[in-house]
């Protein structure tokens, strides 16, 4: 039986996870007993979007509209000109990384794949939405400019490690000791 127009319908319900514990402390409690509800609900299933595509679900494209729970609802908080400085790293950041992802793919040099992988974590962790929000906030400036510069300079020094050829593999351990967030299998593979 078909429900709106869809053999299958979904219902998407994306959620930031720092709601959870962080600004919205009941929110494990809440999501708790919405997957309690779902599970006595037989008309009604949960599932990760992984496994509704791997189950032949229907898809429909969609282009989502711009918008933010930030100030405004457009983004500003991300735009503003108190973050907008942070964009022509991240931009040239990842032109860099996608060059040297691309020419050693593949590679069996283990300190080379070493430095990429922490080249992505440091990347993924200068993306962070946090910090133009701090930014714009003004709370914790000074830590959010710290780990800023941080992450610039660990990319840009993982970089010239890979492009010279010679990794300082001490000082990737180090970094990926300082921040090792993301497992390889969260990243793309080479």
């Amino acid at each position: 039986m078909e429900k709106c127009g869809m053999k299958t319908p979904l219902v998407v319900c994306p959620y930031d996870a720092e709601l959870f514990g962080h600004w919205w402390f009941e929110g494990i409690d809440w999501i708790g007993q919405v997957f309690r509800e779902l599970d006595n609900n037989k008309d009604i299933e949960s599932a990760t979007p992984g496994s509704y595509l791997a189950a032949d679900g229907e898809t429909r494209r969609g282009i989502p509209a711009h918008s933010s729970w930030g100030d405004g609802g457009y983004g500003e908080v991300w735009g503003s000109e108190k973050a907008e400085w942070i964009y022509p790293h991240i931009y040239g950041l990842n032109h860099h990384l996608r060059r040297l992802k691309a020419k050693y793919a593949g590679t069996r040099d283990a300190n080379v794949k070493k430095a990429l992988i922490q080249y992505e974590r440091e990347l993924l962790l200068l993306e962070s939405s946090d910090w133009p929000f701090i930014l714009h906030t003004g709370t914790q400036t000074g830590y959010a400019w710290t780990r800023l510069a941080d992450h610039i300079k660990s990319c840009n020094e993982l970089k010239s490690m890979i492009e010279s050829g010679s990794i300082d593999i001490e000082k990737v351990n180090k970094l990926e000791w300082k921040h090792p967030s993301f497992t390889e299998a969260d990243l793309l593979p080479l």
